[in-house]
């Protein structure tokens, strides 16, 4: 047990593992994300295809490539803020908490990331200006108007909607862009 405790608290690993985070991060850059499967299968060899899809680099921050490093990062992160902390408070005389805040900052971080990647909810949906959509909790959501911009070339400029927002028939908001 104190060697696999020792192995988490190592800075080595600390450093390893952020490399591997980050050099796999680097790589996701050049593998287009979110296209579909065949996008895959008609632009990368059947290996690369395979390791794209088998591994799902093609949604990056939800494939097992960076799952399982950025998972043994928090472990290492929490063994070695715990390992501080309890060595500061043990120390007689000045102690000096900045590096420990730090790395509690980052954990903090590190799980608020965790809950918002669990609590999102994606969605598409078309309106025209009037109508209506029920949202997740009861809300529902009324596009008041829609306008398109573009540049005097015909290219699109911009796209803006104004919405408003009620729950149980009370308004909550009007949203501009």
């Amino acid at each position: 047990m104190n060697k696999l405790f020792s192995f988490f608290k190592s800075v080595k690993l600390a450093i390893v593992l952020i490399s591997i985070i980050t050099a796999t991060s680097i790589l996701a850059t050049l593998v287009p994300q979110n296209k579909d499967m065949a996008f895959y299968y008609h632009t990368y060899s059947p290996f690369f295809n395979w390791l794209i899809i088998n591994t799902r680099f093609y949604k990056f921050f939800t494939s097992i490539l960076f799952f399982i490093p950025a998972g043994l990062f928090f472990i290492n992160l929490s063994t070695c803020t715990v390992d501080r902390l309890v060595r500061q408070l043990k120390k007689k005389g000045k102690k000096k908490f900045g590096p420990d805040i730090l790395h509690v900052g980052l954990l903090v971080l590190l799980i608020g990331a965790v809950f918002t990647f669990a609590g999102k909810r994606e969605g598409y949906m078309t309106l025209a200006s009037g109508d209506k959509m029920g949202l997740p909790g009861g809300y529902l959501l009324t596009l008041k108007s829609f306008t398109f911009l573009t540049y005097e070339n015909g290219s699109p400029k911009d796209w803006i909607s104004t919405v408003d927002v009620e729950k149980e028939g009370k308004k909550l908001s009007m949203l501009f862009p």
